[in-house]
């Protein structure tokens, strides 16, 4: 170690005479304790690096099982530093979000400069927690999170950064993988370190090894003479210490200082005494002790910080540590828990009450993997509560791979458990009734078609539709309309078997499922339930309200039914009970004409396109007659679309209607009407048009297609019509579904120059906005209204009430479906313009009305 100092005997001089020998013992001496320093040195360094090592491990560990993503965002608002989970969150790679303000990171595109709660609390400096819904536009993440926002402040209280946790509301696992990708982020600690010594004597070196030179950034000529005050300060004084041991700052040649520790000690040669000095530069030692005391300060921030309870064990199950939500869950201090099995602290009970049948702490360390445990776990704590909980345990292991006990991550999901259990009932259950939803019913119509066949093995599904809902929904407010429907499901309820399932499919629509029932059966149960109703009064405020219920039943066949199919031959059968005459039960048979017969849709647009092709469409018309005082200066005709089939029999329209609307074929059907009706028009004689309108009925697909008005302004003028002759009906549910394109068509056929009537006014929950926002020339009733006019006081007010309105807007009424002259004399006494129905004049040929 020291080969050099025989030459720097020869060197150096006491009294005149070369004293080689002491010069030989002080560096023998000196060799023997620098020697024995270094060994010390090195066991030490040793153990800090044991220590080091045993530390990371426990850190990185309990970091890498959270299951949260973590990040730290400056006072500026820009992302500092992130664990992977956060990174794999946003897509970004440390080195292009690192320095990115973190509202660009986190925010979806387009929403501006809006701030959210997290960026709030970091402007305002303060703590908090908030969740993000995926479908926030602050939120670009696509789940579901929960955002804990901690402000890191230094000993002194003084912000210094902003600590962020997100959980993943959707996901609550994942966060161990984040934390064991975060181990390769630490920084290892393995530099050796270099030792320089001296001899010292009177103040002054004289002799040295090369590496304090290389330490000093001095060749060892300059060294020699030097004080070593000139290279070492002991606190305040610039000289080296009495003591054996010190830490000093050193001194380079270019005048950076470094710390070092210095070990010295006394020699005696021929009554003189000089020293020898061991300098080793610990600067490395000092980062490592310092990035260490940074990496133990973060992750005991982090972990006081996230929203889960972690504890850590030794390899014999012993707690060693619990960190603040831990002690929270357990009812214990860390402290306290300090040496306690782990069971004791944690223990576990399945959520029935009966204790776990397994230790996952006990499995993790015996079998050295990660254990999950199972999912129906709570938490009993010594305060007595009760948290059900998610528990995962890993084992902790050295980068030795020696095992160093293990690390427990425990979350609280009492309140998830039980939003998922409420969650779940909700997407199943109609929340003002209790019943199963639509969604929920269709689930168990597809297993009953599995499960269906002949016999008792046959089920029906019955499909019910409320005649007078909408009445008491209108006249009284939501409030009575919910009290009837609540009223009318204790009714049902009643005559409907243990085994039969009753779900609300919507407003005024329910369903029911009859499990091992005949359909000659069913029909018995629908016809109980149509007289239940009927039978039913509901009373409000003093007044009293008959009702109605229109049902279609249809049998389940798994071989001709898709679920979706079999609710729509349902549907269908219900809407031709109402078109009946309502009250009524009709069942679905797959051989008759219709919606959602056996010959299927498919069927029916082939047959409309051979009967286009083959002219065997037919243009009928129905008068509508003014009634009482009103000026007979209009002669308005409904047209109506016919089809004659290969016999030259008129197919009903709602057999072939439906099947158009579903395909998208109704939008040509509605052109071919136009043009023929303009075509008719033109060819009158001059005074057959005077005053002559034509009522058209328009679909949704006409009203949403840009190009049908074009087609319109161009056959206009093609064939010379007046526009003031066409008529324009948009049915009400059309209105509804879509309000704003509707008002459009209707304002661009009124720019024009036609007319526009409101169809089926009061049919379908619309209200008198309706007759605001739309530029009417004509209001039609429903014909329901005129079926119960005679004998219902309700509908006979409503009417009232529509004919005033409308002509205190301008509008004039007219009468749907008036069968009888009694309804006819109503209508006219109550002051309504016009009339429609069978009672005045069937539907007939255009070409036999307008014969010339």
């Amino acid at each position: 170690m020291l080969a050099a100092l025989p030459e720097a005997a020869r060197a150096v001089s006491v009294g005149g005479a070369v004293e080689s020998p002491w010069l030989w013992s002080a560096a023998l001496a000196l060799a023997v304790g620098v020697g024995l320093y270094g060994l010390t040195l090195r066991r030490r360094v040793q153990r800090l690096q044991a220590e080091l090592r045993r530390s990371e491990a426990e850190w990185a560990n309990a970091l890498e099982f959270a299951e949260d993503a973590l990040y730290l965002v400056d006072l500026d608002g820009r992302l500092a530093r992130g664990n992977q989970r956060f990174y794999d969150y946003i897509g970004r790679r440390p080195e292009e979000a690192v320095g990115q303000p973190i509202a660009c990171l986190m925010h979806g595109e387009g929403v501006g400069d809006e701030p959210c709660a997290g960026c709030r609390a970091r402007a305002e400096r303060r703590d908090t927690v908030f969740v993000k819904e995926a479908d926030d536009p602050l939120n670009r993440l696509g789940r579901p999170v929960e955002v804990t926002v901690r402000i890191v402040r230094d000993a002194g209280g003084t912000p210094v950064g902003v600590l962020q946790v997100l959980r993943d509301l959707s996901r609550q696992r994942g966060a161990e993988a984040a934390l064991r990708e975060s181990e390769a982020r630490f920084r290892t600690l393995a530099e050796a370190t270099f030792e320089g010594v001296a001899l010292y004597h009177d103040g002054t070196v004289v002799d040295c090894n090369r590496n304090l030179a290389a330490m000093l950034r001095l060749p060892a000529e300059e060294l020699i003479g030097r004080n070593a005050g000139t290279f070492l300060c002991v606190g305040d004084e610039a000289s080296p210490p009495a003591a054996d041991f010190a830490c000093v700052r050193g001194e380079r040649a270019d005048g950076e200082s470094f710390p070092a520790e210095l070990r010295s000690r006394a020699l005696t040669h021929r009554g003189r005494e000089i020293r020898v000095l061991a300098l080793r530069d610990v600067s490395r030692l000092r980062e490592v002790e310092a990035a260490l005391a940074a990496e133990k300060e973060q992750l005991a921030v982090t972990l006081e910080s996230i929203g889960e309870g972690v504890v850590t064990t030794d390899e014999t199950g012993a707690v060693r540590y619990l960190n603040p939500v831990a002690e929270q869950l357990t009812g214990w201090a860390s402290v306290e828990a300090h040496g306690r099995p782990v069971v004791e602290v944690l223990p576990l009970i399945a959520e029935g009450a009966e204790p776990a049948s397994s230790d996952p702490v006990a499995e993790a360390l015996r079998g050295g993997r990660v254990v999950s445990a199972r999912a129906d776990l709570a938490l009993t704590p010594r305060n007595g509560r009760r948290f059900a909980v998610k528990l995962t345990a890993a084992p902790l292991r050295d980068r030795a791979g020696r095992g160093l006990g293990a690390v427990v991550v425990v979350s609280d999901v009492t309140e998830m458990r039980e939003m998922a259990r409420l969650l779940s009932y909700q997407a199943n259950h109609d929340d003002l009734t209790g019943l199963i939803n639509r969604r929920e019913f269709e689930r168990r119509v597809g297993h009953a078609l599995r499960s269906a066949g002949p016999g008792e093995s046959q089920h029906v599904l019955c499909y019910l539709d409320l005649d007078q809902f909408k009445v008491v929904n209108d006249t009284c407010g939501h409030v009575a309309g919910d009290t009837l429907l609540k009223q009318l499901i204790v009714v049902l309820e009643d005559r409907l078997r243990d085994s039969d399932v009753l779900a609300r499919l919507g407003g005024d629509e329910f369903g029911v499922l009859l499990y091992g029932c005949p359909l000659q059966k069913a029909e018995g149960i629908a016809e109980a339930l149509r007289r239940a109703v009927a039978d039913f009064r509901f009373s409000w405020e003093g007044r009293e309200f008959p009702m109605g219920v229109s049902v279609g039943l249809v049998a389940l066949d798994p071989g001709r039914f898709t679920v979706a199919e079999v609710l729509r031959a349902a549907d269908s059968a219900c809407y031709a009970a109402k078109d009946a005459g309502r009250n009524r039960v009709h069942v679905f048979r797959a051989d008759r004409p219709g919606p959602g017969g056996r010959g299927d849709d498919e069927v029916w647009v082939r047959r409309l396109a051979r009967a286009r092709e083959a002219g065997r469409l037919a243009l009928y018309c129905q008068r509508i007659t003014p009634l009482g005082e009103t000026p007979p200066e209009d002669r308005p005709y409904e047209l109506l679309l016919r089809l004659r089939d290969e016999a030259g029999g008129i197919v009903p329209p709602m057999a072939f209607i439906p099947v158009a609307e579903r395909h998208g074929v109704m939008a040509d059907l509605d052109r071919w009407v136009v043009d023929r009706a303009l075509r008719a028009w033109s060819q009158l004689p001059v005074v057959e048009t005077e005053g002559l309108v034509l009522s058209l009925n328009v679909s949704a697909q006409s009203i949403a297609d840009g190009a049908f008005l074009e087609d319109l302004a161009e056959a206009l003028a093609r064939t010379g019509t007046r526009a003031h002759s066409l008529c324009f009906e948009l049915t009400e549910t059309t209105t509804i579904a879509d309000f704003a394109r509707a008002r459009r068509f209707a304002e661009a056929v009124k720019a024009m120059g036609c007319r526009v009537a409101l169809d089926h006014f009061g049919s379908g929950g619309s209200s008198f906005a309706y007759l605001r926002g739309l530029p009417l020339d004509y209001v039609k009733v429903d014909g329901g209204f005129g079926r119960q006019i005679e004998r219902d006081t309700v509908d006979h007010a409503l009417v009232e009430s529509i004919n005033q309105v409308g002509h205190v807007m301008g509008i004039r009424t007219i009468a749907q479906g008036v069968e009888s002259q009694t309804a006819l004399e109503r209508f006219e006494a109550l002051g309504v313009d016009y009339a429609q129905g069978y009672v005045i004049e069937r539907p007939a040929a255009f070409e036999e009305t307008f014969p010339g």
